[in-house]
């Protein structure tokens, strides 16, 4: 029998994937969250000591080579070794997505890190599967024991889980993402995805109990017929309500395909914290565009929040660009907010306003029956939509106030001439 000191450290890996693999097909929770601990602690000590070895740095990649080499040992050796490491993480993000369908809380989150933990170690060879798994809802995992690809079909639950490591891994690179940023863009903004809007064409007991719930989550009590029996007083904490309003609300199982493109929105507006605002300005009259329309036209709920923040965002992005010391900024320094105001952002703010008028969605009323707004459409009132956009609102408040929006109509007004 072949001993640990015995294996090569490709081996070793190989071998404790496997083991993880195994446990995960446990009936006990605590062996399956084990597992994937287990290809935590693999990531943050062989595998990054094996890429240490190889020398292979994050730009490191066979898309990333040369064009032109001399087809000597040492470019075979370097090609080996970037598929050999390509493997192995294909090997372990395709057994934490296998995890992510687990209904233990403690597993699915274990993976989620484990997730993340890939991108910190090996980003440039983990950011494309994750890509490609939000985007299109399938991945095409090259494995260890097979010398073809292995397509993993991801259901609605892996892909928003996918979407929440993608999250992590975004905040914890910070402006650094931006090697990957574009990719991260177009990927969701223009990628093709099987996954689409469905048709609102629940029956009205339906949306009137998703309504009630959620208007009893945020108000903590059941308004809309005056009983106060069942008041949450924690929720007289105004840092309750914040977080509440935070949090968004709760989601209902009718719900979960919204959750996915309201995820992928969320992706976007994490890109816009991070990013540097130059590298977002290509994308500044798309992005908003998408708020816009989605505010506007979307039944979901679920996505108009996810819009709300996208619009939030849009301004904090210009505001951090502008920053304090406005002496010194140039044309060339505030290109996203130029795109901003060059854009539809007039349409934007009326969009907003629209939004907190609140006249163009669906009420329950005093006898719990759903008053519809528009005829043959559902689109319920929420106020997590409400207070973001409200926070937008405010955003460009603050952007109007700096005087640089106005100077910026003045040097596109003589840009007309």
């Amino acid at each position: 029998m072949t001993s640990v000191e015995e294996l090569s450290i490709e081996d070793f890996i190989k071998k404790k994937i496997d083991e993880a693999e195994r446990q995960l097909s446990s009936d006990q929770p605590p062996l399956r969250a084990r597992a994937v601990v287990l290809l935590r602690q693999l990531v943050r000590g062989p595998l990054e000591e094996l890429l240490k070895d190889h020398k292979q740095k994050d730009t490191q990649s066979p898309s990333t080579l040369p064009l032109i080499v001399e087809l000597n040992d040492d470019y075979k050796t370097i090609t080996e070794n970037v598929e050999q490491v390509l493997h192995l993480v294909h090997d372990i993000i395709r057994v934490c997505v296998k995890a992510l369908e687990d209904t233990e809380s403690y597993v699915f989150l274990a993976s989620i890190q484990t997730i993340v933990t890939v991108a910190d170690v090996c980003p440039s060879h983990s950011m494309p599967i994750l890509i490609e798994a939000i985007s299109s809802g399938k991945v095409m995992f090259f494995v260890c024991h097979s010398p073809f690809g292995v397509e993993t079909q991801l259901t609605s639950a892996q892909r928003i889980k996918i979407t929440e490591a993608l999250i992590f891994t975004i905040k914890r690179r910070g402006e650094a993402i931006r090697l990957y940023g574009s990719m991260l863009m177009n990927s969701i903004l223009y990628s093709r995805s099987e996954l689409s809007a469905a048709t609102a064409n629940h029956h009205a007991g339906l949306f009137t109990s998703i309504q009630h719930e959620t208007e009893k989550y945020f108000r903590g009590s059941d308004e809309t017929q005056g009983r106060l029996d069942d008041y949450d007083e924690s929720f007289n904490d105004i840092e309750e309500k914040g977080i509440r309003v935070n949090t968004g609300g709760p989601v209902f199982n009718t719900e979960e395909n919204d959750v996915v493109r309201s995820a992928c929105i969320s992706v976007v507006v994490q890109l816009l914290s991070s990013m540097h605002s130059a590298d977002l300005e290509p994308y500044c009259q798309l992005l908003i565009r998408l708020g816009i329309n989605a505010l506007r036209l979307d039944y979901s709920r679920i996505v108009r929040r996810a819009a709300a923040a996208l619009c939030r965002e849009l301004y904090f992005c210009s505001l951090r660009e502008i920053g304090d010391d406005i002496s010194s900024i140039t044309v060339s320094s505030i290109k996203f907010s130029i795109a901003l105001v060059a854009g539809d952002e007039a349409l934007l703010f009326a969009t907003l306003k629209r939004c907190i008028a609140a006249d163009d969605v669906d009420m329950i009323s005093s006898r719990r029956v759903l008053v519809s707004s528009v005829k043959g459409k559902t689109r319920l009132y929420d106020a997590a939509i409400i207070a973001r956009c409200e926070e937008a609102l405010d955003a460009r408040t603050n952007l109007m106030e700096s005087g640089v929006v106005d100077a910026i109509k003045l040097y596109l007004h003589s840009l007309s001439f």
